[in-house]
């Protein structure tokens, strides 16, 4: 999936300002393990999170600096709402590595093509 630079810009903008609010604390070396872990924990967090029906993801997982703690993915699916005719539908999630959860917002806007 190919994001518009004018979407690049606008999480980079993002990430910048949660940044500029972090703790500002050291990175930890992860091992090959925990590395190994990550992807599999952050898919079934933001799957789960989606309410989906049919969860997957749209493309690769997105690391942000060991100081913001955050991995991105997008998550693609059907909408499980009967007034939404099972539409199909996308939402950036946001895996918060230190606590292990998953927030979820709408992204079809975000992604759609102008």
């Amino acid at each position: 999936m190919r994001l518009r630079k004018s979407v690049l810009v606008e999480l980079a903008a993002a990430a910048t300002a949660c940044l500029a609010l972090g703790d500002g604390g050291a990175a930890h070396a992860a091992s090959p393990g925990a590395w190994a872990a990550h992807e599999p924990a952050v898919v079934a967090a933001c799957t789960g999170a989606s309410a989906f029906r049919d969860a997957k993801p749209g493309g690769s997982l997105i690391e942000f600096d060991d100081r913001l703690g955050l991995t991105a993915l997008v998550i693609e699916g059907r909408y499980p709402q009967a007034q939404l005719k099972n539409q199909r539908g996308r939402v950036l999630c946001l895996y918060d590595k230190r606590t292990r959860s998953a927030s979820v917002a709408d992204a079809d806007a975000l992604l759609r093509a102008r």
